[in-house]
């Protein structure tokens, strides 16, 4: 995941995700999320983008059901976040990653599809950035390309 802040490597979790990291890599191979914002930034909690209204209420135009994690989210987790008023379990394009021990305290709500393997002090300087009261970046900070590589396992 390139970013206007740097870029991070995420490793997917298919096995325990399945629905979710492909809805992941199927948005990201299409382009969905290059241009778009971290729209929601709170310090040891999380960063959030996917939302292409970039007020947390936009998304693909539908919702899926995630897989609910059996375990604690980690510093570094990805998570599907769901969009706006959706009911729980469901969710679209937008996502989260663990910047905090706030996000691993959250409830295993979300379905969590992989973590961040390299590049986590981009995620930690990106919650760092200046906000608004609604915890939005006062300057934008872009997702300005996923790509999507195969491993060999």
């Amino acid at each position: 995941m390139e970013t206007t802040d740097g870029t991070m490597v995420i490793e997917l979790d298919a096995k325990n995700a399945p629905i979710a990291t492909n809805n992941f890599v199927s948005l990201s191979r299409q382009g969905f999320y290059d241009g778009l914002t971290f729209h929601r930034i709170v310090k040891d909690f999380v960063i959030q983008g996917g939302d292409p209204q970039g007020d947390g209420q936009g998304g693909p135009g539908y919702d899926v059901p995630g897989e609910v994690p059996t375990n604690n989210y980690e510093l570094g987790s990805i998570a599907a976040a769901k969009t706006g008023d959706a009911a729980p379990g469901l969710f679209g394009s937008q996502f989260f990653i663990v910047t905090g021990d706030q996000g691993v305290g959250l409830p295993n709500e979300y379905a969590r599809f992989g973590k961040v393997s390299s590049g986590l002090d981009v995620a930690l300087k990106i919650q760092d950035a200046p906000k608004d009261s609604n915890d939005k970046p006062k300057k934008p900070i872009y997702i300005v390309k996923i790509s999507i590589t195969e491993s060999a396992v």
